[in-house]
């Protein structure tokens, strides 16, 4: 599922995560989130261009430097943040609710 996610570095540096769809010229980007150093070695998504109203954004291939698969935690975090509503608990938060 959501075979389609991938990780995108821009000539600019900027790195997202989208949904990505590749034509000819071009790559489409649906739901694009920025990736963010978090500090400590963690890494954080917040939306990118959150004052444009858009669902996708079109940019010609050459300013597209790779595209690559993310590790399934990262893109699980992706998904349940920026494509699904629904929030999957980890391991404490489930094990509170079983104790419960």
């Amino acid at each position: 599922m959501y075979d389609d996610v991938k990780v995108v570095r821009l000539q600019t540096g900027e790195e997202m995560i989208a949904q990505v769809k590749v034509s000819k010229n071009n790559v489409i980007l649906k739901k694009p989130a920025v990736i963010l150093p978090a500090g400590e070695g963690r890494i954080g998504l917040a939306p990118y261009l959150p004052y444009c109203e858009y669902e996708e954004m079109e940019l010609q291939k050459v300013h597209v430097i790779f595209m690559l698969e993310p590790v399934a935690e990262f893109k699980d975090q992706y998904v349940q943040s920026f494509i699904s509503n629904i929030v999957i608990p980890d391991a404490m938060t489930a094990a509170a609710i079983n104790s419960a």
